[in-house]
């Protein structure tokens, strides 16, 4: 499940962290993703990415520098965090949905939790991309409404790229977002 929002400050990273840690209650394997580069979901879990080698983080992944599976580091019985670096890099920059797609299917986690950064450049397009649903976090006032739009067409435009079948009824279905008449958000 990707976490995303077409600003900050919305709780993006608390609901990330605080779903992993439900999904473990359950039960469950699970991995969370920071893809913010701020680190704040890695940090949260108390993993200091600053202290880790760069190819024990999601970069070291994207650039091909790590396995997946040993880029994870643990953060409990059954938690493991795929770490954001201390630094952005160019990795960041020109964001690959294969590598990343391929260590979040790498991973033998039950469910994996994508915490991405604001916004809807590559990053939060890549986070819904590789995920099965998307959950986008929103304030309660009325600019966030354009914010909720943005943030739709933002995951249809995803979901187009990889041709994914999408529908009106599925957009609804999915995000919460009745696309209207217009089919625009």
């Amino acid at each position: 499940m990707a976490i995303i929002s077409g600003k900050g400050r919305v709780g993006k990273t608390t609901t990330a962290v605080n779903l992993a840690a439900a999904v473990r209650q359950l039960g469950l394997q699970n991995l969370l993703c920071d893809l913010d580069p701020q680190g704040g979901a890695s940090f949260a879990v108390g993993v200091d990415a600053s202290a880790l080698r760069p190819e024990r983080t999601n970069s070291g992944v994207i650039q091909g520098a790590a396995k997946p599976h040993k880029a994870k580091v643990g953060a409990g019985e059954g938690f493991a965090v795929l770490a954001s670096p201390a630094q952005m890099g160019p990795a960041y920059e020109a964001s690959r949905d294969r590598e990343i797609l391929a260590a979040l299917s790498a991973s033998s986690a039950e469910a994996v939790i994508i915490d991405s950064p604001p916004g809807f450049g590559a990053l939060p397009q890549t986070a819904v991309t590789v995920a099965n649903r998307a959950l986008i976090c929103a304030t309660p006032e009325p600019l966030a409404v354009r914010g909720w739009s943005r943030a739709s067409a933002c995951c249809r435009r995803s979901v187009q790229r990889e041709s994914w079948p999408a529908s009106r009824d599925d957009d609804r279905a999915e995000t919460g977002i009745d696309s209207g008449p217009t089919g625009r958000g």
